[in-house]
């Protein structure tokens, strides 16, 4: 398991709005990496039709379709707004939907992009690798394994144990400019501080139960899940490298996890059972999933169960078309927008996914 914050900084954040504006955004945050060739029935035309379009403008179609696909979702179904402030981007590499949540939390809470990390988090997971925006955090995992759910479970509990360390420390400090004098307070300060690393190192060694027991009066649970989980790309930059090789080659080699390449339309509902699974661990109550299938066939009757299980966890599940579509396929893309996720009484697990108690 990798996890790593990254310090690059891919774009400028402008908080306007306007459909050019966005165009224009989206000009700019194009990746230099893509998830594959699974877009769904949007595609944008090659200017130049009687000319092949070259790799790097199919790279650049497969960016800027998954960026507006998740752009018309929000607009339609109001997926960000003030309430989210902690989301986690499943399959995030190579970034499509992590930059535009990024972008739209920035501009719905009026932050600077410096301030970010301060006032909202993500957590992007994927089994590949990819460098994330500034101030946002991922981890490196299979969405298969039990220790990557606990993982990112217990990623947001440390979140909120520090935020809530941070707002005690702030109230100190209030307590005591209030209180004392200037010249007090600046004898004070070493006393201070000494006081602040104590507590740090004790919020740092607190046993495994005192930290669930702090934890049950604090909501540390992610308010939005982003999954757009599907087969991965050919890798776009750089030569080989173990960090970033070496899980594109596993990808495809090893039986446990290259069924996205041969058995797509299963593998999408697999991976589906793996993200609702995640979102009764890791989803507050209310919160919002967008679950998007790369290729599925909806008569096919698990399709059917993975609905049924969809509506047990939440209260309103709303498949998503894209406006104008004209798929005709027997196989196509499925989009899920599940909105108010029910409170852990109202459900149970082990029905759900006829887990043996």
């Amino acid at each position: 398991m990798i996890i790593r914050s990254s310090s690059f900084k891919p774009f400028e954040t402008t908080l306007v709005s306007g459909s050019l504006l966005f165009r224009k955004w989206f000009s700019y945050t194009l990746h230099p990496a893509a998830r594959g060739a699974d877009v769904g029935p949007e595609r944008v035309k090659n200017p130049n039709s009687s000319k092949k379009p070259s790799r790097q403008e199919k790279i650049d179609t497969i960016n800027m379709a998954m960026q507006s696909k998740l752009y018309k979702i929000d607009s339609e179904c109001n997926v960000f707004n003030d309430k989210v402030k902690k989301v986690i981007d499943l399959g995030y590499v190579p970034g499509n939907w992590m930059s535009y949540a990024k972008f739209r939390m920035c501009q719905i809470h009026k932050l600077e992009e410096e301030e970010f990390k301060d006032k909202c988090h993500i957590l992007g997971f994927d089994l590949l690798f990819s460098t994330p925006p500034l101030g946002v955090s991922t981890i490196q995992g299979n969405i298969f394994s039990r220790m990557a759910h606990k993982n990112i479970v217990n990623h947001f509990k440390e979140i909120a144990l520090r935020e809530h360390h941070s707002k005690l420390r702030m109230k100190v400090q209030e307590n005591d400019e209030f209180q004392n004098s200037y010249y007090v307070k600046e004898q004070n300060d070493v006393v201070l501080e000494a006081e602040i690393e104590e507590l740090s190192k004790s919020l740092n060694s607190l046993k495994q139960n005192k930290r669930e027991k702090l934890l049950e009066g604090l909501e540390y649970r992610a308010d939005l899940i982003l999954s757009d989980l599907s087969r991965p790309f050919m890798q776009q930059g750089g030569f080989f490298n173990h960090t970033q090789s070496r899980p594109y080659l596993r990808f495809n080699v090893n039986p446990g996890l290259n069924n996205p390449l041969l058995d797509p339309l299963k593998s999408s509902i697999d991976m589906s059972d793996a993200t609702l699974l995640l979102s009764c661990n890791a989803l507050r109550p209310d919160g919002t999933l967008v679950l998007r299938l790369s290729k599925a066939d909806p008569n096919d009757i698990q399709i059917e169960l993975l609905e049924s299980r969809l509506s047990e966890v939440f209260n309103k599940v709303k498949t998503w078309t894209a406006a104008g579509s004209n798929e005709v396929s027997k196989h196509q893309e499925l989009v899920y927008v599940c909105s108010g996720k029910k409170n852990d009484s109202e459900y149970d697990i082990n029905n759900i996914f006829h887990f043996k108690s």
